[in-house]
């Protein structure tokens, strides 16, 4: 099942990196990201934008003052067209596997 992955972002370029780079390499129902920019830094805000050159289909929106996490997420989700949406923290890194064992617990829910 498709599944948009909403990531908040406020600068810290190197864990947003690999961030990206892990749910890139780990999430074949990726439907597409949705970056939200908190009012970053050029470099953080340039990288974001070049992961959407390389995949069109994801999403980037941005916030000229900083709002924080809970705001910042919740304009997001907002552009989520999937059944399945995920949200994630920028210093995330997730693992082989990761969304069927969350697919997993929910079930058990």
């Amino acid at each position: 099942m498709p599944v948009d992955i909403v990531i908040p972002v406020h600068d810290a370029l190197p864990y947003l990196h690999k961030c990206v780079d892990t749910v890139l390499q780990h999430t074949p129902q990726l439907n597409r990201i949705i970056f939200v920019d908190d009012a970053s830094e050029p470099l953080t805000t340039a990288y974001m934008l070049g992961v959407l050159h390389d995949y069109p289909s994801s999403l980037y929106i941005r916030s000229e003052k900083q709002r924080w996490f809970t705001r910042a997420a919740n304009l997001g989700l907002r552009l989520v067209r999937t059944h399945e949406v995920v949200l994630l923290n920028s210093d995330c890194e997730v693992q082989p596997r990761w969304l069927e064992e969350l697919y997993a617990v929910w079930d058990e829910a």
